[in-house]
């Protein structure tokens, strides 16, 4: 062989590498968080870093993804397709346990459609998406840091990210159930010193019932009347005296009517000596 056509052949060699090389260059998609890694979605991290979340708790149960990505050059991937150019490149997990996972994916209808996770073709030209499910969590609760990633190896042909959802178990959005999660409703502990309330009062019921007593009471009463009369009866000689006087003073009061207030002076001293002479004793057993 001439020494032309080794060099020419060495020379075919390294431009083909070249290509090859080139062909398979990492590149980010646009969109994503950080350009070198090809990053998009950052659940935990210890850098920097904005995370989605604070506490392992709320991606507990991260199980996979949906992932809408869109051309920017639509009618090159469209002629890649016609073409069964190769399009196609790798995802994965970055954290402590996972280490840098990769996964390969390929474009739809390319020749690296033989691939298990595709980028298929929406309603929308020009608009794929990429679907990841595991049946177990992604990450651990050891990890300080989890992202997902995503990387075009066919750089001719440029992506950009649309929109993304991290996915449950249940196949809910842990993002959207962690916003929703109701707020804690438990009262904090009530510091402030009782004020004084009054002290409960006891009613005591005392339950009477009908007694039927009869009480024998005895009263001996004892009314002891005396009566002291000390005046003496006049005889039938005074009694006539006392008469022959009265009609003395009658005529020799003719002419004058008697008032009568004598006489009745007379009978209320009777009367009260009689009273006075009356001494009434009770006694009471």
């Amino acid at each position: 062989m001439k020494l032309r056509s080794v060099i020419a052949a060495v020379a075919a060699v390294a431009v083909a590498a070249t290509t090859t090389v080139t062909s398979f260059a990492a590149a980010a998609f646009k969109g994503s968080t950080n350009m070198q890694s090809g990053m998009f979605a950052c659940l935990l991290s210890d850098d920097p870093n904005v995370p989605l979340f604070t506490d392992f708790a709320p991606m507990s149960d991260f199980t996979g993804f949906t992932l809408t990505v869109k051309a920017t050059d639509k009618r090159a991937v469209e002629s890649a397709i016609a073409e069964q150019a190769w399009v196609g490149g790798a995802f994965g997990f970055n954290s402590q346990s996972t280490g840098w996972k990769q996964i390969e994916w390929g474009l739809e209808g390319s020749s690296a459609g033989d691939k298990d996770y595709l980028l298929k073709a929406t309603d929308k030209r020009g608009e794929f998406v990429l679907n990841y499910s595991q049946d177990t969590p992604i990450f651990k609760s050891t990890d300080t840091y989890a992202q997902v990633w995503i990387q075009n190896y066919a750089d001719a042909y440029e992506f950009e990210i649309v929109s993304y959802t991290l996915l449950n178990s249940k196949g809910e959005d842990i993002t959207k159930t962690a916003a929703e999660k109701p707020a804690d409703t438990t009262k904090p502990a009530d510091t402030t010193a009782p004020a004084d309330e009054p002290a409960d009062e006891t009613v005591e019921v005392v339950e009477t019932a009908d007694v039927d007593e009869t009480v024998d009471v005895t009263v001996d009463e004892t009314v002891d009347v005396t009566v002291d009369d000390t005046a003496e009866v006049a005889t039938s000689d005074e009694t006539a005296d006392a008469a022959d006087n009265t009609n003395t003073n009658t005529d020799a009061n003719k002419g004058n009517p008697d008032t009568g207030v004598a006489g009745v002076a007379v009978a209320a001293g009777v009367v009260a000596l009689a009273g006075a002479a009356v001494v009434v004793s009770r006694k009471r057993k």
